[in-house]
């Protein structure tokens, strides 16, 4: 059968299955705006969609005559489209009465629209099929930003009219600062700002003998809290550092509340996922999988996995295989780079031991956020400034964030705390020797890592010739793109990156461009 997963608005993403085979196509990629949004709503219909359309059969060969279901997580309940809400809270999926909406007339197959949180849980397919499930996000359905789901139920969740989510309350601080940009990223931004705190120990313990019978639930109340403690101290709780360290202590409330809460839907030793925008955020992330070992979270965490959750809704509904995942998660319907040789990865591996700033397109791109290795951005991290280096060189982004390292997973523990994978750069680990890598490792002295094994063959060979020309076993890895600009899509996308900057080389397959 033939299915089309749709998730539109801010990173709209498609997915298309023909029987087992699933193409995948993220927007923002192919058309070079970030977050991808089509934001004219009063044209929604005929505007958006036919964007949304037009790319599915130009980039993803989908024959809309011949697709047998779709499946989309509408954020637009009842403007334009005027579909009904969902009537209950635990109503995960309807199947829409075409006659009453005319725009989806024009399909003879069912149209169904999903719960933004059970599309999430149900996107982590292509690495477990059936678990429970955390979802956490901004909003979602019915104003949603905490969903557990257990045997595929909804059995509990948290909505903003009883407390404000975690990445709304970033977004806001992030605002109150002055940050530029698109709203959605400053949660990320803020992720990195937070160890730049000035509280004192007295102070936090202050804050925390207060809060001591607080729940996760209680996030706005903390906030108030802690506004009001600062008050008390004689800070204007607007200030920039009285922002900071707000943001720090909204961050260490989540790491000391949100566990014990998971607690009470999956057990310590359950194999389940977490999903959803603020399971991107590697802080919280490291101290959750301290205390659940088996927790899975997908690389497409965000809404980027919400299309492929969607066509799962329709394998599952219409009882057919299971979808293939091999090469996951290079899953991008972008334009190949092909497979690099012996010689170009030993020359890539000699210009970064010369500390140069290598661009690297390989294969096709990684879905989700997070460069892994096929649209990276590489140079040798021992280098003295070298965050400086590259950031002033190539990324121009905000100068207190930040760059993540890839390291081969049997070297993980001898650079790294942490003994564990963590192949999607979602987790954070304190470096054992912070004045050699300190140009991959934070303030705080962690680092936010990923994990290579020899399946991912042509990174994994990159890193290990690197390793046997310098003694160093991991690289900076940031993506291949400039600050405000999404991850290059195509073979131009790279060498405009390369001509507009001072990168010192971009490999393309085997094709080496240097200055």
């Amino acid at each position: 059968m033939k299915f089309l997963g749709i998730r539109n608005h801010h990173d709209t993403n498609i997915t298309y299955t023909d029987g087992t085979k699933v193409k995948y196509l993220k927007l923002e990629r192919n058309l070079q705006e970030k977050h991808y949004c089509y934001y004219n709503y009063e044209e929604i219909v005929a505007e958006e969609f036919d964007i949304i359309f037009r790319k599915s059969k130009e980039l993803l060969g989908v024959d809309f005559r011949s697709l047998d279901a779709i499946a989309l997580s509408l954020v637009y309940p009842d403007n334009v489209f005027k579909f009904q809400p969902f009537v209950h809270v635990n109503e995960l999926y309807q199947k829409l009465d075409k006659k009453k909406y005319p725009f989806w007339d024009q399909f003879s197959c069912p149209v169904y629209n999903l719960d933004h949180h059970y599309a999430h849980a149900l996107s982590c397919w292509p690495l477990i099929e059936d678990a429970n499930s955390i979802v956490i996000d901004g909003m979602g359905s019915h104003k949603r930003f905490f969903s557990a789901f257990k045997n595929n139920d909804l059995v509990d969740y948290v909505d903003i009219t009883e407390c404000d989510s975690f990445s709304l309350l970033m977004n806001v601080i992030g605002e109150q600062m002055g940050m530029k940009g698109i709203i959605i990223d400053h949660a990320g931004k803020l992720m990195a700002l937070k160890a730049y705190h000035k509280l004192d120990d007295v102070f936090i313990k202050r804050v925390f003998d207060y809060a001591k019978y607080m729940k996760y639930r209680n996030m706005h109340s903390f906030l108030e809290l802690v506004e009001a403690l600062q008050e008390k101290n004689g800070q204007n709780v607007k200030d920039k550092q009285a922002l900071i360290d707000k943001t720090y202590l909204v961050h260490e409330f989540m790491n000391r509340k949100l566990p014990d809460y998971i607690g009470q839907f999956v057990d310590d030793n359950e194999v389940f996922t977490y999903s959803g925008g603020t399971a991107q955020n590697t802080v919280v992330n490291t101290v959750l999988k301290s205390r659940y070992k088996n927790m899975i979270i997908p690389p497409h965490c965000p809404d980027d996995g919400i299309s492929l959750g969607c066509v799962e809704f329709l394998r599952r509904k219409y009882k057919q295989p299971s979808f293939e995942k091999k090469n996951f998660p290079f899953w991008q319907s972008d334009e190949d780079g092909g497979v690099p040789n012996d010689v170009t990865i030993d020359r890539a591996a000699e210009l970064l031991a010369q500390g140069k700033i290598v661009g690297w397109y390989q294969g096709n791109g990684e879905i989700g956020p997070r460069a892994l290795g096929n649209r990276s951005i590489l140079m040798d991290p021992t280098i003295k400034r070298g965050k400086d280096v590259i950031n002033n060189k190539v990324k121009h982004r905000e100068p207190y964030r930040p760059f993540g390292a890839s390291i081969l997973l049997g070297d993980v523990s001898r650079v790294f705390q942490w003994h564990d994978e963590s192949p999607y750069m979602l987790y954070n680990a304190k470096c054992r020797e912070p004045k050699r890598y300190s140009s991959i490792v934070h303030v705080d002295g962690s680092c936010r890592i990923q994990t290579v094994n020899q399946e991912h063959e042509h990174f994994y060979r990159l890193i290990d010739s690197f390793k046997r020309k310098t003694g160093i076993p991991t690289v900076l890895n940031t993506s291949l793109n400039i600050d405000g600009k999404p991850i290059a899509a195509y073979k131009q996308d790279a060498k405009t990156l390369f001509e507009k900057t001072e990168m010192d080389a971009v490999i393309i397959g085997n094709d080496i461009l240097t200055k």
